[in-house]
């Protein structure tokens, strides 16, 4: 299920089982399980830190098979798919925890502030409106290439031509925009800040950037007079 944030919810993971006789428990084990099994299954148990075990089964096995380079909690997933129960987290809240924590331990210094501040200032300054129902760029790596490649393109003036190209970058519909000077010197600064921060980091850069954008007017294609960018 995805919810309407556009986040992937995983409703029914497919290997819950109640198992109320040691003959049942055999044939639950015997049927489904794709991976080890986890050291409580040799005394009959599945209990919620058996669950966790196997949720993170299931994302270590979709990270072996995309050949995933970049994984944000992999001490966290590492802690979920321990073999003995005693060395397991324990329970779904407890991860939880662990990943807002590190969010908490990502800090950000006043100089790499004022970069982001003064390019969402620009990027909030330049669009006037959005199209309800546009989406929003999320890939920071393609943002940043992308950005990248525009700075490129004019480096050598004091702004961006055209705003609009910029501004495209985040913003995946139409919107309107102001085609006054978008200053080239923010735009270089933002890519450098995101080329020398860590991915979580530059994930962090763009959900701000994306509540910049939310708190922007809306408009739909019946107001939609005039024709935009």
């Amino acid at each position: 299920m995805v919810d309407k944030t556009g986040c992937l919810r995983i409703i029914d993971l497919g290997f819950g089982k109640r198992v109320n006789t040691s003959v049942d428990f055999d044939k639950s084990v015997t049927l489904n399980w794709w991976c080890q099994t986890p050291s409580e299954f040799r005394e009959g148990r599945y209990d919620f830190t058996t669950e966790v075990y196997f949720v993170g089964k299931l994302f270590e096995r979709m990270i072996l098979e995309r050949n995933l380079n970049h994984f944000q909690v992999t001490s966290t997933l590492g802690s979920m798919c321990e073999y003995e129960a005693a060395s397991r987290t324990s329970s779904f809240g407890d991860i939880q925890k662990k990943i807002q924590g590190r969010f908490f331990e990502i800090g950000f210094h006043q100089d790499e502030m004022r970069v982001y501040r003064a390019f969402a200032e620009a990027v909030s300054g330049h669009t006037v409106k959005i199209q309800a129902g546009a989406k929003y760029a999320t890939d920071p790596e393609k943002i940043q290439n992308q950005l990248n490649d525009i700075y490129r393109r004019c480096m050598l003036e004091e702004f961006v031509p055209e705003p609009a190209i910029v501004l495209r970058c985040l913003v995946l519909g139409s919107f309107y925009f102001r085609n006054t000077g978008f200053p080239v010197g923010c735009l270089r600064d933002f890519v450098r800040l995101l080329r020398s921060s860590t991915v979580e980091k530059n994930r962090i850069l763009i959900a701000n950037l994306h509540s910049r954008l939310d708190a922007l007017p809306r408009y739909t294609a019946a107001e939609d007079d005039d024709v935009p960018f």
